[in-house]
């Protein structure tokens, strides 16, 4: 389930999370009867999401398949989980271990954009 707050998120989740909150309004439209529009929050969630999920896809080609959104408060453990994985070592051992994270992580920030959603900010990788 796609979670704003978590450190990653698939877009699939995104995708099916939007899609969730599209039939939700829809359930709840077909339903009212000129009732005061208790549905407002989850609407403006709804535009943003799909304003957000629009920018990702521009930068992702990928967006469909699956493309992972990190959050930006986690960027550098990102960063660092993914030398782990490349180099196929720990980091609290040489070289990993010798490396400036801060300054390791702001030279990936160039293979990815940056996008904001609902008060969070998360990196996507440009394909």
């Amino acid at each position: 389930m796609f979670d704003i707050n978590a450190d990653t998120n698939d877009s699939r989740e995104l995708i099916e999370y939007i899609d969730e909150l599209e039939e939700e309004i829809t359930d709840y439209d077909e339903l009212r009867d000129d009732e005061p529009d208790e549905m407002e929050d989850e609407r403006e969630e709804l535009e943003a999401l799909k304003g957000f999920a629009e920018e990702i896809e521009g930068y992702n080609s990928d967006f469909h398949h699956g493309c992972t959104l990190i959050n930006s408060d986690h960027w550098k453990e990102y960063v660092q989980e993914l030398a782990e994985e490349t180099a196929g070592g720990d980091y609290s051992e040489w070289p990993l271990n010798c490396i400036d994270w801060s300054d390791a992580a702001t030279e990936l920030e160039h293979d990815y954009a940056e996008i904001e959603c609902l008060g969070e900010s998360f990196f996507v990788c440009c394909t």
